[in-house]
């Protein structure tokens, strides 16, 4: 009877860690999602700058915090803060590509929340393909050439060095993933997970890598305008061969929008648009049992992606001379008025990854959920032949050992659903060319019908002289 207490007492002492530790991190998560649903990223930016959500984040997620808190900069045109927390998001992940040995106990121990977040393939792209964009947002498109420039613009870098990273980057994942698929693949644990489930666990056929549409295709532009031709050609291929393997989920992207961009001159236009909308998938678990076999239990939890798409079928961009000295004020009629190009359905390009990933989640899930129940079934059956009274008293340790495994089972095995919640469903992007001068630019969201469905704020915008100058409009709407 004392080993059947001491297990019961280690399930109260887990489960109560565990819950003290991540409720302050589960609200604050709360708190940004809420924002995130209504576009109030101000809002999400104070949460994130409030001291005590660094805290509720802590040493486990603060991976998560920097990629959160760089997104949220961007949305609120800050663009260096978002490069210096996607800086920092960036770094974390060139030292620690995978988890230490003690992170991979307390994965065995409990399950994956115990180990420090790691991005996903998909978000250790997006981390490059943002700060990309903040560069190109602020006007950074080429690198400093100049040592006496101010030491922060120096270090803050630039688009064109920030797409460079982008396509090693993409380069080493795709090997990583390749290299992972092959040695999982070859074990026994993969096996048993794939007879326990079968196709959920298998590996893609093609075994081949997505790339981001969007970050190749800002490469291409970032290259044509910093004077790098032979880059911006193969950032150009790179994009068409992204689409040609993603066609059955970015059906709605015409690639002919783009067949031309690997060629383009830098005169032919000075002005890039860019239209975030919708949501990134966030996870919810799914479970499998629990099936209580005498006092083995069975159960484990995955987690499994929910897409949260955009509302939006197609954005349109206004363009006027900005007249008046107030930016809401009626100025001229419109020099510029476009539909914008779908270039990519972020949550599609999540959804790949994720079931690239999805197997080898299954089987670490499987075989430690299996060892736990296993470990717990051993130590209920040692305590009940320590018991040499009656039947009576065995008969309660065996009911103390099937309600305290099924309990212990299910209080540690917890999909891990961390993810980053400020990244986009979609993007639409587009290229124009204008004259000098000042200008404000409306973006539109449209439906299916043409209804609009959203007009984003009127932005004010230079376009400088000279062939390499690049204005760059963002908006972002959330639905």
């Amino acid at each position: 009877m004392r080993l059947a207490r001491f297990q019961i007492l280690l399930l109260l002492a887990i489960a109560g860690a565990l819950g003290a530790c991540d409720s302050r991190f589960h609200s604050s998560r709360a708190m940004l999602e809420s924002a995130h649903e209504t576009g109030a990223f101000q809002a999400a930016a104070e949460v994130l700058d409030d001291p005590q959500t660094l805290s509720a984040y802590g040493e486990r997620n603060k991976l998560l915090y920097w990629l959160e808190r760089g997104s949220v900069a961007l949305a609120n045109g800050r663009d260096a803060e978002a490069v210096d927390s996607l800086n920092k998001a960036d770094d974390y992940m060139e030292v620690l590509r995978k988890p230490t040995t003690g992170d991979e106990i307390g994965r065995w121990l409990l399950n994956d929340t115990a180990a420090p977040y790691y991005a996903s393939s998909f978000e250790d792209m997006y981390i490059n393909v943002l700060k990309l964009l903040a560069h190109l947002q602020a006007g950074r498109v080429a690198a400093v050439a100049d040592p006496l420039a101010p030491a922060e613009q120096q270090a803050l870098g630039a688009a064109s060095i920030e797409a460079r990273r982008l396509a090693s980057k993409s380069d080493f994942l795709r090997d990583r993933y390749v290299r992972a698929a092959d040695a999982l693949k070859r074990t026994n644990d993969y096996a048993a997970a794939r007879a326990a489930l079968g196709d959920r666990v298998e590996f893609s056929q093609d075994n081949q890598f997505v790339e981001s549409p969007l970050g190749t295709y800002l490469s291409a532009v970032t290259f044509m305008k910093s004077g790098e031709p032979s880059l911006q050609e193969v950032a150009g291929r790179r994009l068409q061969s992204a689409l040609d393997l993603q066609w059955a989920t970015q059906s709605r992207v015409n690639r002919a929008d783009f067949a031309g961009l690997g060629s383009m001159q830098a005169r032919d236009a000075n002005v890039l648009f860019v239209a975030f909308s919708g949501r990134a998938p966030t996870k919810q678990p799914e479970r499998f049992g629990p099936v209580p076999i005498y006092t083995y239990t069975l159960y484990f939890e995955v987690p499994r992606l929910v897409p949260h798409p955009s509302r939006a079928n197609s954005v349109r961009v206004t363009v006027e001379r900005a007249g008046a000295a107030d930016a809401d004020a009626p100025a001229q009629a419109p020099v510029l008025s476009q539909d914008l190009s779908l270039v990519e359905n972020l949550g599609a390009v999540a959804q790949q990854h994720f079931d690239r990933e999805l197997p080898g989640i299954i089987t670490r899930t499987i075989l430690r959920s299996s060892a736990k129940a296993a470990a717990w079934a051993v130590g209920t059956e040692a305590a009940r032949r320590a018991t040499r009274k009656k039947e009576s008293a065995q008969a309660a340790v065996e009911i103390a050992g099937i309600i305290g495994g099924l309990l212990f089972v299910t209080q540690t095995e917890k999909a891990d659903l961390r993810s980053w919640l400020f990244l986009p469903a979609q993007a639409h992007v587009g290229l124009a060319r204008l004259e000098p001068g000042t200008y404000r630019a409306r973006l539109d969201y449209l439906s299916a019908s043409g209804g609009t469905l959203y007009s984003g704020p009127w932005r004010t915008f230079d376009v400088k002289p000279g062939e390499r100058a690049l204005s760059t409009v963002l908006e972002q709407w959330w639905n």
